[in-house]
């Protein structure tokens, strides 16, 4: 556990782990509740789409994220969601995450400690040195509650009559929030999580894409990227470095809706690639 805080704490201040790869400006600033205009263009012309630089940067987004959220009475929820890509710690050649769920919440623990999100948060270190589960600690579900916000990390469905009693108590200056959740619902999954994701807002979302191009082959990388209460704003990765904004939703697009704007885009940005080309892109050691 040493080892791996450390470690932590070395790639966080010394900015050597790029979440996502970028070369652009800022768009969201913290409680601003705007969205300015983004100058950066790629060497086409087009709009490029900013994400965090290095993982400090994304952990002090997210409580941007969530203050915003906490502090808006527009959304008429107290059910906040946040997905964040978790850089990969001890991992092996065969398993990136040996230790499972229980490694996992060390790592996210850790980068909520060190990455300064319990800091923008106000929350006291008190709270933050407190370990409280919602259920077994090995199930990894961690909770800390101050300055009217509940963080939890990795709840599932077990935890949904809790999660919806609590929040229906709150007032409209505090937030229920879920980092990670672990939902995966299908057709037998019981109605009330369903409306919880459903009633739900993001106050922050950073999800990396392996999409198809316009034949269904071609592969092409993306990023769906929302601070609240900005839009949710889908790029492309570019040859040269870089995401170019290719759409912006008022609400979180479906997988469907996301295959659908990539097939779009390729149809017309990689209609006149020459055979060696895509074979670049298929395999890039080509």
């Amino acid at each position: 556990m040493t080892i791996l805080y450390w470690l932590l704490a070395f790639l966080l201040h010394q900015n050597l782990v790029n979440v996502i790869s970028l070369r652009v400006i800022r768009t969201s600033y913290p409680l601003s509740g705007t969205l300015i205009s983004m100058v950066a263009r790629s060497k086409s012309g087009e709009l490029l789409l900013e994400t965090p630089s290095t993982i400090d940067i994304m952990m002090k987004d997210v409580a941007t994220g969530i203050l915003n959220l906490q502090r808006s009475n527009s959304t008429g929820t107290r059910i906040g969601f946040v997905d964040i890509p978790l850089p990969v710690t001890g991992g092996t050649e065969l398993d990136d995450w040996p230790g499972g769920i229980q490694q996992k919440f060390s790592v996210l623990s850790a980068l909520l400690k060190d990455g300064g999100t319990f800091k923008a948060l106000n929350f006291s270190t008190s709270v933050v040195n407190k370990s409280n589960f919602m259920s077994e600690a090995e199930d990894g579900i961690g909770i800390w509650e101050d300055k009217g916000i509940v963080l939890t990390t990795f709840v599932t469905p077990e935890q949904v009559d809790e999660i919806v009693d609590r929040s229906e108590k709150m007032n409209n200056q505090e937030l229920f929030v879920l980092i990670n959740n672990q939902f995966f619902l299908d057709p037998l999954s019981r109605d009330i999580s369903k409306n919880l994701l459903k009633n739900g807002e993001n106050a922050y979302t950073l999800e990396q894409l392996n999409m198809r191009g316009y034949d269904g082959v071609l592969p092409v990388r993306g990023v769906l990227f929302r601070c609240y209460p900005d839009k949710f704003q889908v790029g492309r990765r570019l040859d040269e470095g870089g995401y170019v904004l290719i759409r912006q939703f008022e609400y979180k697009p479906s997988r469907e809706e996301l295959e659908m704007v990539f097939k779009e885009d390729s149809t017309v940005r990689d209609k006149n690639l020459s055979f060696q080309q895509r074979l670049q892109k298929m395999i890039p050691q080509f």
